[in-house]
């Protein structure tokens, strides 16, 4: 039998639901859930095979080993609705049993041998805080693209050398781009992780304090170990690369990408929101009007209306001019970053071939 906190068991399972997603074979709908009595220490898996997760909690007592594989979402909405603050289980050779008085359960399971197997865990990168992890993958995952015919672009290009790392992704229409230096990770080629991977990266890192996660990749396979904070939940992430050759993306990168107005990123991201409440997604683009030393939104739709809202800033280069973009893509990139101000600019003289630009140097931020 095994004790454990309920609210512990439900962070583990939910976690690991995250690689669980409705499959024609049965044990690929389970979580894979083993505790060892000598480590007092309980491990939730789930997986669908191009991705693997896995929760690890220390429970409160536990007297002989478990191991087996049950249905995920049945088990994760029975512990969610239990009332007590532990739950008890104990397993038989076709059943386990949860109780949580006044609630007992006994529910269907399958031998854990039909499982899939570990995957190796590739070498390592190196270590880095977990608040900067989250940060340099929340950077860049908004620009990636969720069409899955274009495989290469459902993912985020990493790499690490020479004591920086670079990230970027791109769907075709706007690029987020990250450099940073980095000394905790070098010696790394070039890989495309899944968004579908990374997402459950950044839910699982910590968003701020001291906290490591150690990162370890090759050419087949990406892995983050995530430690919990004391009682917490422990994380183990591993996912499958995606294959193939990345776009240059560097060679859409515009001279100016660093020169232009000077913007508050907080009044400019405001503005934007507002402004986007009378669009719709027919017209879900906003112009933006630079005269002196001011920057002005528009926005319209002809179900909803107008409106319209000015930021000032500072235009070192004297750019004139209007341009209009995608709201959300430029909402996207002001929340990147956390820079008071942030540089922006746009090919104006030559309107037939101008990127929009909004860049946060010292952060080593740049969305095209």
């Amino acid at each position: 039998m095994m004790t454990v906190e309920t609210a512990k068991l439900s962070a583990a399972i939910s976690t690991a639901l995250r690689a669980v997603r409705n499959s024609q074979m049965p044990i690929l709908n389970c979580v894979h859930v083993q505790a060892d009595p000598r480590t007092k220490m309980l491990h939730v898996t789930g997986t669908d095979l191009d991705k693997r997760i896995t929760a690890i909690v220390r429970v409160d007592t536990i007297e002989e080993e478990l191991n087996f594989c049950v249905g995920a979402r049945g088990l994760s909405s029975i512990v969610n609705a239990l009332s007590g603050d532990t739950v008890s289980i104990t397993q038989s050779k076709t059943k386990i049993k949860l109780k949580a008085p006044p609630s007992d359960f006994s529910l269907y399971s399958i031998s854990p041998e039909e499982y899939p197997p570990i995957m190796p865990v590739p070498q390592k990168w190196g270590t880095v805080k977990q608040a900067w992890l989250r940060t340099v993958m929340n950077a860049i995952k908004p620009a990636a693209s969720t069409d899955e015919s274009r495989a290469v672009l459902n993912g985020s290009y990493f790499k690490a050398e020479n004591g920086t790392f670079v990230g970027a992704a791109t769907d075709g229409r706007r690029l987020h781009v990250i450099e940073k230096k980095c000394e905790g990770l070098s010696g790394a080629e070039g890989i495309i992780v899944p968004s579908k991977a990374i997402q459950s990266v950044v839910g699982s890192l910590a968003t701020e304090g001291d906290l490591d996660a150690h990162v370890h990749a090759n050419e087949r396979s990406f892995y983050v170990d995530i430690p919990g904070p004391e009682g917490g939940v422990s994380v183990w992430v591993w996912t499958k690369l995606v294959s193939g050759q990345y776009p240059s993306y560097e060679r859409v990168i515009p001279k100016y990408a660093h020169r232009g107005l000077i913007v508050p990123r907080e009044e400019l991201l405001g503005a934007c929101r507002r402004v986007a409440l009378v669009t719709d997604e027919r017209s879900s683009a906003i112009k933006f009007e630079i005269e002196d030393a001011t920057l002005t939104i528009h926005g319209s739709s002809p179900s909803n209306g107008t409106a319209s809202e000015t930021v000032f800033c500072e235009n070192p280069d004297r750019l004139k001019g209007h341009f209009a973009m995608n709201c959300q893509y430029m909402v996207d990139a002001l929340s990147a970053v956390q820079a008071q101000s942030i540089v922006m600019n746009a090919n104006l003289n030559e309107p037939s071939v101008a990127a929009v630009t909004v860049s946060a140097k010292d952060e080593g931020f740049l969305s095209v």
